[in-house]
C-alpha cells in the first residue's frame, strides 16, 4: 500500500460551541466522468487506478509519460467551501518549497477544465506507520530513535521557515524500506499547516482542526495565536509513544473523553506498557519531555529534541536532562544543536591551515611591514645596494673555494636537526551497525558469520559488504553496507507456514480369535528356512 490515507479519518474540525465532529462530504472520481482510471491529465499524466478516498479528494496511481515514472495525483474532488481549495493550495506552496529527504516531493500544481485542485507528488512503495505497527507490533527503540531523528529533521526545515504541521500522527508517516538506507520515514500531508503569516479568515472562528489522540492540549484550546513549534514536538511525542508501545496514549470511547485526557492526564508510563524500555532511560526521558501539557517545559525546538535522541542512540542509559532550557548529557551542556555547515567546514579549514604555517606566515608580515617589528625603516636604494655588495661578496668566496682542490670543509658546529612531523593517521575503516527486530538475528558475510543483532563491526573505508540476516521463523533479510550507508535497521517478517495433509494410517481389524488360537496359527505357519526350495521343471 502506498501514499494512502488511513481507514479512518481521524483529522477532524472540532466546534467549540458544539463540540462535535464535522460531517465531511464524500466525493470520488466516479462522479466526474473526465477524471478516473484511463484519463490522461494536463497531456502527461494518465491515471492508472484509485488507490485511496478520503473525505474530500482521491489519491490515484499515475503514469508521467515525459519522465517515465511513477507518480501520485492528489486530487481535491469536493471541497465543503472556499476555504478547503485556499488551504490545498496553500498545501502545495508549502511542500513546494521543502528539500528535506524526509518530507514528502512535489512534483507539480494544476488545476483541471473542471476546476478541480491537484498535486502531483511522489509514489512510496511502503505502508504507513499506523498500518505498520497495526500489522507487525511495535517498534524497536533503536529504529525507532532512527525514525525520530529524520521526522525531527523533516519538521526543522518546516519550523526555519515558520510553518506549522499541526496534524503529525502515525498515518501521516509513510515508512520505505531502503535496500541501501535501511528504514526511512517521510512525513505526509501539510494540509492542516500554518504559515506565520496565515490568514485568519481560514480557520472559522471557534473551529480546531487536526487529530484529537495526537493533538496539543493549545490546539485543543483554540490558543490558534499561541501556537508555536512546541505542539508539533507535542505530537511527534505521542507517535513516538505508538511506536514504541504498540499502543495509542489515550483511551476513550467518544472524541470529548480523549480531548479531556489530552488537557488533563498523563497517558501511562513507557515502561509500564513496555517493560522492555527499562534500557532505555534516555528514550522515555525524551518522549515524557515532549508530551508535557506545559508547551514551556518542552524541548525549545525540534531540533534540541533531534540532538536528544542522537545522544541517546549513541548511550542510551546516559542521563539526559532540561535545565532553564538548556539541554544536558550526562551533566554535560550540549549547546550546538545543528549540524556542521558547510562556512563552519571552510572556516575549519582556513584555521588549520592558519596554524600550520603559523611561523611562514608571522614572518611573511615582518617582512612585507618591517614597523610590525619595531625595526626602523631604511631607505628603499639603501638596502637595494646592501643586497647587491652581499651577493658579490658570496660569489667571489664561492669562486675561491673552488680553486682548493685539497681542503676538506669541516662545519664549525653542529648542524641542526629538524624535527620530523609525524603524519596524521588516516583513518582506512568506518564503523558499521546492523539491528533487527526482533534482535538477535545471525548477521552473515558470504560464508562468515559477523555474530547477532545488535551488531557493531569496524569494515574497510573503501568496501561495500553484502550482508544476510537471519532468525529462524523469519525471511531473510538481505542488503548492502557501505561507508555512506553504514546503519542498517532491519524489519524481519515472520515466515508463512503452510499445512501439509496427513496421510491416514491403515489399521487392520479387530481380531476375534483367542490367545490360544492366535498362538496355534503362529506355530503352525512355517518359518522361512522349513520353506523347501522347489524348481520349475519346464524352465530349462
Amino acid at each position: 500500500m502506498s501514499n494512502t490515507p488511513d481507514n479512518k479519518n481521524d483529522t477532524v474540525a472540532l466546534n467549540h460551541n458544539k463540540l462535535s465532529q464535522t460531517v465531511q462530504k464524500t466525493g470520488h472520481a466516479s462522479q466526474h466522468s473526465n477524471i478516473g482510471p484511463g484519463s490522461v491529465l494536463d497531456g502527461r499524466y494518465h491515471i492508472e487506478r484509485s488507490i485511496g478516498k478520503g473525505g474530500m479528494g482521491e489519491i490515484f496511481l499515475a503514469h508521467d509519460q515525459k519522465l517515465q515514472r511513477a507518480v501520485a495525483i492528489k486530487m481535491m474532488l469536493s471541497p465543503e467551501s472556499d476555504t478547503d481549495n485556499r488551504r490545498f493550495q496553500l498545501e502545495s506552496q508549502t511542500v513546494a518549497s521543502f528539500t528535506d529527504p524526509h518530507t514528502i516531493r512535489l512534483f507539480d500544481y494544476g488545476i483541471t477544465p473542471q476546476g478541480f485542485q491537484y498535486q502531483v507528488i511522489e509514489y512510496l512503495h511502503g505502508m504507513n506507520l499506523k498500518e505498520h505497527i497495526r500489522a507487525h507490533g511495535p517498534i524497536h527503540p533503536t529504529v525507532s530513535k532512527s525514525l525520530g531523528i529524520q521526522l525531527c529533521g523533516s519538521l526543522a526545515e518546516a519550523h526555519r521557515t515558520n510553518i506549522l504541521h499541526r496534524d503529525i500522527k502515525p498515518s501521516n508517516i509513510m515508512l520505505i524500506d531502503s535496500p541501501e538506507r535501511g528504514i526511512q520515514s517521510k512525513l505526509l500531508d501539510f494540509g492542516l499547516a500554518r504559515a506565520e503569516h496565515h490568514d485568519p479568515t481560514m480557520t472559522q472562528t471557534g473551529t480546531v482542526l487536526g487529530s484529537p489522540m495526537y493533538m496539543s492540549p493549545e490546539q485543543i484550546e483554540n490558543k490558534s495565536a499561541d501556537l508555536t513549534p512546541a505542539t508539533d514536538i507535542y505530537s511527534l511525542g505521542l507517535t513516538l509513544y505508538t511506536m514504541l508501545t504498540g499502543k495509542v496514549p489515550f483511551n476513550g470511547s467518544s472524541i470529548s473523553s480523549i480531548l479531556a485526557a489530552q488537557l488533563f492526564q498523563q497517558p501511562p508510563k513507557l515502561i509500564d506498557v513496555q517493560s522492555s524500555l527499562q534500557t532505555e532511560p534516555g528514550l522515555c526521558w525524551i518522549v515524557e519531555t515532549a508530551i508535557q501539557k506545559n508547551a514551556a517545559e518542552r524541548f525549545v525546538s525540534v531540533s534540541q529534541m533531534k540532538k536528544a535522541i542522537e545522544l541517546s542512540l549513541q548511550e542510551p542509559t546516559g542521563i539526559l536532562s532540561l535545565d532553564d532550557g538548556e539541554l544536558y548529557f550526562n551533566d554535560q551542556a550540549i549547546q550546538d544543536y545543528t549540524a556542521v555547515s558547510l562556512q563552519s567546514i571552510s572556516a575549519s579549514l582556513d584555521a588549520m591551515t592558519e596554524h600550520v604555517d603559523t611561523d611562514t606566515i608571522l614572518q611573511s608580515k615582518s617582512t612585507i611591514n618591517p614597523k610590525i617589528s619595531n625595526q626602523t625603516e631604511e631607505p628603499a636604494p639603501k638596502v637595494f645596494v646592501g643586497v647587491v655588495i652581499a651577493a658579490f661578496l658570496l660569489i667571489c668566496v664561492g669562486i675561491f673555494w673552488l680553486m682548493q682542490p685539497d681542503i676538506t670543509v669541516t662545519p664549525s658546529h653542529t648542524p641542526t636537526q629538524i624535527k620530523s612531523i609525524s603524519p596524521q593517521p588516516v583513518t582506512t575503516t568506518y564503523s558499521a551497525i546492523v539491528n533487527s527486530t526482533p534482535e538477535g538475528a545471525t548477521v552473515t558475510h558470504g560464508v562468515e558469520t559477523l555474530g547477532s543483532t545488535p551488531w557493531t563491526g569496524e569494515l574497510p573505508l573503501d568496501s561495500n559488504w553484502e550482508v544476510v540476516i537471519q532468525m529462524d521463523g523469519y525471511e531473510p533479510w538481505k542488503s548492502t553496507i557501505t561507508s555512506e550507508s553504514s546503519e542498517l535497521n532491519a524489519i524481519l517478517s515472520p515466515v508463512k507456514k503452510t499445512l501439509k495433509p496427513s496421510t491416514p494410517t491403515k489399521t487392520s481389524p479387530p481380531s476375534n480369535k483367542s490367545p490360544k488360537e492366535k498362538e496355534s496359527i503362529q506355530k503352525a505357519a512355517p518359518s522361512q528356512d522349513e520353506v523347501k526350495q522347489v524348481t520349475n521343471p519346464f524352465k530349462k
